[in-house]
């Protein structure tokens, strides 16, 4: 389970195959109005899903990215958590994927 603890409001998160976007919206919600989520998955379906699923609950702070984990289009160092729950293992590039979340933190 993430340790939302962690977040505090304001803060930047970028998920890793986000999917639905569920991680997203409970991120987006800890973070508060002034914080940004990116959520950043490589299937269409699921992209889609995920914004339904932001636009549904309100949330205009996340911005989902279709992309996949090991080239996110996200600028270096600008998140102040990362999260990857159930994707890196899915990772055809583990190794990148990893490279990828330390370079935007």
């Amino acid at each position: 389970m993430p340790r939302w603890t962690a977040l505090s409001r304001g803060n930047v998160v970028v998920e890793l195959g986000s999917g639905a976007g569920l991680d997203a919206l409970i991120a987006a919600q800890t973070v508060g109005a002034n914080g940004r989520v990116h959520a950043i998955d490589i299937s269409d379906d699921m992209v889609r899903l995920a914004r339904s699923n932001a636009d549904a609950a309100g949330l205009c702070t996340i911005q989902v990215h279709q992309a996949p984990v090991d080239e996110m289009p996200i600028d270096d160092e600008i998140a102040d958590a990362a999260i990857a729950n159930g994707v890196l293992n899915l990772a055809p590039e583990k190794e990148r994927a990893v490279a990828e979340a330390f370079r935007v933190l």
